[in-house]
């Protein structure tokens, strides 16, 4: 029984946090101190110019600016920050860029604890792994406020990282699990769209690693940071408690996504409180396309238009009971009948993904045919609800439930609201 007192336990959680970040307080001083003085000093005009070139932060401030612009600040002969300490995430499965999400916060959390650098990733669609095409990747200014996430760590782009480190990296922190079955694909991933050299270490199977394990390596990759148990900064409760915390309040959403939210928000329910509900049944949908359905997914189809409506008068409750008087149900627009059963079953005010696209909302009509964009809006919908209800085990909640974790606001799982079995809430 752990018989320390409040007091006791906070101050040793202020140790830790001390002595993981102590060395990069001064560090951030010295650096703002050596920015201001470039920029006022006009006698040194060619000095300035070099430093420049290779401040991170300056850097990324053009690179939010100038993206589309070919890599050309980096002189070749500049000198690497040998001072500096890199870190950068490997991402091995085909999942989408919600998983992603997770493996960027806990990548976050580990620079913050280690105090290191960042290579900015890049956020992949499903189907852009198979093509390796950096095109479709979308960069992490591209998705999240930079400006709120460098209150945090440093970042650096994979250009700045291979200049640093040489296009590889020292030491790959990696799972107690084992090599995963794609790392084949891993390593063509990484060498094509990053030009970063990636090799699996020769360890036992079952070694549990951590950080700070690896705290002489320069330039440390982490594999999957997001699946790591315990995670690559340890084992305690308490600290995995406040740097997630932290990371989160941190990790909010690009403006024009914010924005977007507000004026949709503004608007819905009149600007009152409602809740929000990721569902994806799937009822009148079908199967995928081109393939056909296999017959035990008719029938799988035929349960979930069951649930659909079994679950209908739950959720109506739920609603009574918090006087709530619309609902929020993003899916996709060919999802009509589900939506139908919804308001069939007497739940109020079904609002949908359809009903905020233009002409009514014409703001926001850049983002219509950009799912990536489209889906950051309607996470930001849910994560302001009243109340959100959410499938568990779905990736597309994770960031929401986070957010709303942090703010002590409801949330509910799916199958606690509709009282139905996993098996035939989705397919």
């Amino acid at each position: 029984m752990d018989t320390r007192t409040t007091q006791e336990k906070n101050s040793e959680s202020d140790i830790i946090r001390e002595e993981h970040h102590s060395d990069k307080t001064v560090q951030e001083n010295n650096e703002k101190a050596k920015v201001k003085e470039e920029q006022h000093d006009d006698k040194t005009v060619e000095k300035k110019n070099e430093k420049e070139e290779i401040h991170p932060d300056q850097k990324q401030r053009e690179r939010e600016t100038t993206k589309d612009k070919p890599e050309t600040r980096v002189s070749k002969d500049s000198a690497p920050h040998l001072d500096r300490r890199y870190l950068m995430y490997v991402h091995w499965d085909l999942t989408g860029p919600n998983v992603q999400y997770g493996h960027f916060r806990k990548a976050v959390a580990s620079a913050l604890y280690s105090n290191r650098t960042l290579m900015m990733p890049y956020f992949w669609p499903i189907a852009s792994h198979q093509e390796n095409l950096r095109s479709e990747g979308r960069r992490v200014n591209e998705t999240f406020d930079m400006s709120k996430l460098k209150q945090l760590i440093d970042f650096i782009t994979p250009e700045e990282y291979n200049r640093e480190c040489n296009h590889s990296m020292e030491a790959l922190l990696v799972s107690k699990n084992g090599k995963p079955d794609l790392w084949e694909r891993v390593v063509k991933h990484y060498s094509k769209v990053y030009t970063i050299e990636v090799s699996y270490p020769d360890i036992p199977v079952g070694t549990v690693q951590s950080l700070d394990d690896y705290d002489s390596v320069r330039c440390l990759g982490v594999l999957t940071p997001n699946w790591m148990r315990p995670p690559p900064y340890g084992a305690s409760l308490e600290l995995n408690a406040n740097l997630t915390k932290i990371v989160i309040e941190h990790l909010v959403f690009k403006p024009d996504v914010q924005k977007a939210a507000d004026q949709i928000i503004e608007k819905i329910c009149d600007g009152q409180p409602y809740l929000a509900l990721n569902w994806r049944n799937k009822s009148g949908e079908g199967c995928a396309p081109p393939r056909r359905c296999e017959e035990w997914q008719v029938q799988y189809l035929a349960e979930l238009k069951k649930t659909a409506i079994q679950g209908t008068k739950n959720i109506s409750k739920l609603m009574s009971d918090n006087n709530l008087k619309c609902i929020y149900v993003p899916v996709p627009f060919y999802s009509k009948l589900f939506l139908k059963i919804l308001s069939d079953g007497g739940v109020p005010n079904v609002i949908s993904t359809e009903d905020i696209i233009p002409p009514k909302y014409p703001d926001v009509e850049k983002y219509k045919h950009d799912n990536y964009y489209w889906s950051m809006i309607e996470q930001e919908i849910c994560i302001r609800s009243k109340i959100f209800v959410g499938w568990r085990h779905s990736s597309w909640i994770d960031l929401i439930f986070a957010k709303r974790k942090v703010k002590d606001d409801v949330s509910l799982y799916l199958e606690d609201v509709i009282k139905a079995t996993a098996n035939y809430i989705i397919l």
